[in-house]
């Protein structure tokens, strides 16, 4: 079990604040680019401004030897924000989807869908090539006792 494993909403709730929390679940929506290992989590979340806010969140050992978290958001409040708060419970919620892929892996499928749709990533229309012929990959899971399928 890692450090991150102990954290629950209740644990976001009493190191954030109830209040905090409560704004963060209206951005749950606006996190990207979410990634953990065992201590630590980033992600992107997008706020008021143009550009989404860089937030980190960490799980480090303590002198008396209890777990405190301590994050960092590029936004004006800078640290226990609503961007933390959005970004945990983004993670809480894919930690307690095992089946759910990680949001790399989704945002990878859509850039596939909109080249395979002739559109890039920002939805607009692109030029359709004169090759005839193409490359689909086709992405399964499957079972240490069955081979992979190609």
């Amino acid at each position: 079990m890692t450090a991150l494993d102990q954290i629950s909403q209740k644990t976001l709730v009493e190191w954030l604040g109830a209040n905090e929390v409560a704004k963060g679940l209206g951005y749950i929506g606006r996190v990207s680019e979410l990634s953990s290992n065992d201590f630590s989590v980033s992600a992107r979340v997008k706020g008021t401004k143009r550009t989404p806010y860089s937030v980190y969140m960490e799980v480090a050992e303590g002198r008396n030897g209890l777990w405190r978290l301590m994050s960092d958001c590029t936004c004006p409040v800078g640290r226990n924000c609503k961007h933390v708060a959005a970004m945990m419970l983004a993670w809480l919620r894919q930690r307690g989807s095992p089946e759910r892929p990680r949001e790399q892996v989704l945002a990878w499928i859509e850039a596939l869908r909109g080249a395979v749709g002739g559109q890039d990533a920002s939805g607009a229309a692109r030029r359709r090539s004169a090759t005839s012929h193409g490359l689909v990959y086709l992405l399964a899971s499957s079972s240490a006792a069955q081979p992979p399928v190609v």
